[in-house]
């Protein structure tokens, strides 16, 4: 007997294909591999019928591998659906985050707090125009002092000292280093070396050397200067380049150009903190690129050192923010 054949016939006549066909017509890979090979604006989301029949699994597998900030913001025009793990990857991304702080009850002008370290996490000591104070995690708090136009709070480390500065200037100071900075351009570059055996002063950069110079021209006003292992980082409020132990500038070295004016700084390793006028911009201090930006305008409180509190204040709401880094930032610095 021959063998006989069947093939089941669509209502058309063509044959009829399984559901898990690639290849029909109504299949969401069909559909997907016609939409990318169709010509459409870079600006334009996917059509609503290829985002609906795209699994969870298979859109959260491309956004996955795209591993960068403009990439992932661009999926912002793809699909709601797509936000949350599009949020998540984001903050990945991201070196440091602001967090608020309770400790200090959110009571008068603060001008400058450091990390309470008598009383363990979370508290707070910190000066106004009227008082150094200590804040309490319960959101209360204590006047230690008072006194008027505190400027800088600084503790003692294995001590119960507290060091104050009110209504005076300071001088910043670095290992082996101890810059001021000059009013105006009286010196080269901005910055003078004192010499704290004898007294006697000269140009932090070397005048026999032009290229600095050249970026630290009379439109950039000098703020502060950083030691990174065996250089020094010379920062302006708008520029910031490095120099030797020497006052030359090393031709392999990165400069790093703000794209707002600079008011204050806080180096947490890897990363600089530029504090700007309406954010703070996270910088890379090895390859001169920025990383991060963070929204809104902050006052930093404190010269953080190494591994300390970075506290700013939140100008918007008057909270005292700490700069929260990722457990990844720390790693990698």
């Amino acid at each position: 007997m021959p063998l006989l054949s069947f093939t089941s016939q669509s209502s058309k006549g063509s044959p009829a294909q399984s559901s898990s066909d690639p290849n029909r017509p109504g299949s969401k890979w069909n559909l997907l591999r016609h939409s990318v090979k169709a010509p459409r604006s870079s600006q334009s989301p996917l059509p609503e019928a290829i985002t609906d029949q795209l699994s969870t699994e298979i859109y959260e597998l491309i956004m996955d591998h795209l591993g960068d900030k403009p990439s992932l913001l661009a999926c912002n025009l793809v699909c709601r659906s797509w936000a949350p793990r599009r949020k998540c990857l984001l903050l990945d991304l991201m070196v440091c985050h602001p967090v608020p702080l309770v400790a200090h009850g959110g009571f008068g002008a603060i001008a400058c707090a450091v990390p309470d370290p008598f009383q363990g996490n979370g508290g707070i000591i910190y000066g106004t125009k009227d008082g150094i104070y200590r804040g309490i995690k319960d959101g209360s708090r204590l006047r230690l002092l008072s006194i008027h136009d505190v400027s800088q709070i600084e503790i003692l480390p294995g001590s119960n000292l507290v060091l104050c500065l009110a209504a005076c200037i300071l001088l910043h100071c670095v290992p082996e280093l101890v810059a001021a900075i000059k009013k105006g351009f009286a010196v080269q570059g901005g910055f003078e070396m004192v010499d704290l055996i004898t007294a006697e002063t000269q140009s932090l950069l070397d005048p026999d050397d032009p290229s600095p110079l050249d970026l630290a021209h009379k439109k950039v006003k000098p703020r502060t200067v950083f030691r990174v292992d065996t250089v020094f980082l010379v920062c302006y409020d708008k520029l910031a380049f490095y120099i030797d132990r020497r006052g030359i500038r090393p031709l392999n070295k990165v400069v790093l150009r703000w794209t707002q004016p600079v008011h204050a700084f806080a180096l947490r390793q890897l990363y600089i903190l530029a504090f700007c006028e309406r954010c703070v911009e996270v910088w890379n201090i090895e390859t001169g690129e920025m990383v991060q930006k963070i929204q809104g305008p902050y006052h930093l409180l404190n010269t953080p050192e190494s591994g300390e509190k970075v506290l700013g204040l939140s100008l918007l709401s008057g909270e005292i923010t700490q700069i929260v880094f990722r457990a990844h930032a720390s790693l990698n610095s």
